[in-house]
């Protein structure tokens, strides 16, 4: 599970909120039943797109680990964004601004560098 769930989401859930998802795993129904009897009917333990799908059902399901990926998502974009900001010159910059570009052109760049992170 803590793979799928790095395979997933890379980095943005932190260690604690993996480790619950881990310690909740067993509650799934088809996890405990492959734990309990060792049948791989319901649950492969080698299928990886399944288990990314186990992950991505367990952090849509769990508000902690929403919560968590919200708040890294903010942190990621402020920091996306001054990094933007302070590569670009400041007379490019107020440019941009009079022209009504800068927040499209900040956004753009915040979008691509998380696409970039996300396929990591």
């Amino acid at each position: 599970m803590e793979l799928a769930l790095a395979s997933e989401f890379g980095n943005r859930l932190s260690e604690i909120t993996v480790k619950g998802l881990c310690a909740d795993l067993r509650q799934n129904p088809s996890v405990f039943h492959f734990i309990v009897t060792g049948d791989t009917t319901e649950v492969d333990p080698s299928d990886r797109a399944q288990w990314a799908s186990i992950a991505r059902r367990a952090v849509e399901n769990d508000e902690i680990s929403q919560l968590n990926l919200a708040s890294n998502d903010r942190q990621l974009r402020a920091r996306l964004t001054a990094e933007f900001m302070e590569s670009v010159k400041k007379v490019t910059l107020l440019q941009w601004d009079r022209d009504g570009s800068l927040a499209d052109r900040v956004e753009d760049y915040v979008q691509k560098k998380i696409s970039e992170y996300a396929r990591r």
